[in-house]
């Protein structure tokens, strides 16, 4: 398809329409990229139900803070205004705050800024504050919110227990009620003035932190989607089995049989099945190896084997999203998948937000059931999901009971499915297949939430 055709279609359907049935590539080919951004853009988020309230406000400048300065440490820090849009998140934000460790201390240096307020946390359901680090490992963020500027009496929030995970996006959320420590003897109905947001960078670390505004109350209807990967018999006989009987859709991460993913793959009928009942198929590599140790050329054979080849049987792979085999990925990885594919999914994460689409679009979090991972904790990821209105992409392998490590424990499965269904039916969640989810964004012809 050239050019002409494919703006003559963008022009009966729409670009964001368009771009949900053919591949990124053809977008990009045909120069169409920017125009589908700015319209998409200007569509409304389906997902989101509460677009939330600044609750500290970087675009004020360093200037129009109550205060910023080195907390402890000997660490030499740097502090700026970026108003680069790509720092700024979520859209619409014209500044933030850039702080950089560029000399490493030898002990845990800390940085802090102070933002004045003036109300109670009647009404605050969670915070939720956007940042990107880059560098070394181990730094962490926490806040205050404190009823006195020389805070006596106030609520710790995400402690710093949990390091940033560097090169990537995240938001930092923490629900109001549930603070990881209190000082003093605060109450939710005093008025409270002040915040301080506090970074933390291990002793002889060094990177940089961009600070984006504090929200509350930002909300988005909770997704959850259910992913099985290599395509192993037991996601028809057991995975597909359970869910089709609770109608609970998903999603496949199909190899080339043969040469990748599981020795006993399903067929091609079981697939076909799958699909007609709503589940979505992905490319996961032809021959599911590590994709980070290859070179273009092979990158290349690498992602053409799985749609190739399942093309021959009459099963089209969805063209926007990859599941990279063992969640490895690099730089080359990123810029070889760009060409075909708008997302690419990890295999380490848990719950990631929808209010500001997607912020890691080739790091992607998923949220393993291999064992080990136990069933209170599969089960507190979701409630993660619940409490935050994020996202949640859960992933497992070969289905068996007692399980080994990098297999998927039957019962955990089913207990998971039932609690999904069960959620989905009190309107708690949903649930969609992976295409699905990235689908409904900004599709045109969905109503909204």
């Amino acid at each position: 398809m050239n050019r002409r055709d494919i703006c003559k279609l963008a022009g009966k359907v729409g670009l964001v329409a368009l771009a949900a049935q053919v591949p990124w590539s053809w977008l990009e080919r045909a120069g169409l990229v920017g125009e589908y951004l700015a319209e998409a853009a200007a569509l409304p988020q389906n997902y989101i139900i509460e677009s939330g309230t600044i609750l500290c406000d970087t675009q004020l400048g360093l200037a129009g803070i109550a205060g910023h300065q080195v907390h402890s440490g000997d660490a030499t820090w740097s502090v700026s205004e970026e108003t680069g849009s790509q720092w700024c998140r979520p859209s619409g934000v014209t500044k933030v705050f850039k702080a950089q460790v560029t000399a490493a201390g030898t002990v845990t240096s800390q940085y802090r800024f102070d933002f004045d307020i003036s109300r109670t946390l009647i009404g605050v359901s969670a915070f939720q504050l956007p940042m990107y680090y880059a560098g070394s490992g181990n730094a962490a963020v926490l806040w205050y919110v404190a009823k006195e500027a020389g805070f006596t009496n106030y609520y710790t929030y995400s402690n710093g227990s949990t390091p940033l995970t560097p090169d990537m996006w995240t938001v930092q959320a923490q629900a109001r009620h549930q603070p990881d420590g209190t000082n003093g003897v605060p109450t939710i109905s005093d008025t409270f003035v002040r915040v301080r947001i506090r970074l933390s960078m291990p002793a002889g670390g060094t990177g940089t932190f961009y600070i984006c505004p504090m929200y509350i109350n930002w909300y988005a209807k909770p997704t959850v989607v259910m992913t099985i990967d290599d395509g192993d018999e037991t996601s028809y006989t057991e995975a597909f089995a359970y869910m089709a009987e609770r109608n609970i859709p998903g999603s496949l991460g199909l190899c080339q049989p043969g040469i990748g993913g599981s020795s006993s793959p399903v067929s091609t009928a079981q697939v076909q099945e799958m699909i007609a009942a709503g589940w979505s198929m992905h490319n996961h590599g032809a021959t599911h190896a590590n994709m980070a140790s290859m070179s273009e050329s092979e990158l290349v054979d690498e992602i053409a084997g799985p749609v190739n080849y399942w093309g021959a049987q009459g099963v089209t792979l969805d063209p926007h999203t990859f599941l990279l085999p063992f969640g490895v990925r690099s730089d080359l990885v990123d810029t070889v998948l760009a060409r075909s594919y708008r997302y690419s999914c990890l295999a380490t994460g848990a719950t990631f937000p929808l209010w500001d689409g997607i912020m890691n679009p080739y790091k992607i979090l998923r949220r393993p059931l291999d064992s080990p991972a136990t069933l209170p904790a599969i089960l507190g990821t979701l409630n993660d999901v619940e409490k935050f209105g994020h996202a949640l992409i859960f992933y497992g392998h070969k289905l068996v009971n007692g399980a080994a490590s990098g297999q998927t424990e039957i019962a955990n499965f089913k207990a998971l499915i039932d609690e999904i269904t069960a959620r989905r039916d009190a309107n708690r969640i949903q649930v969609r297949n992976l295409a699905d989810l990235f689908t409904g964004l900004t599709h045109p012809r969905r109503k909204r939430l």
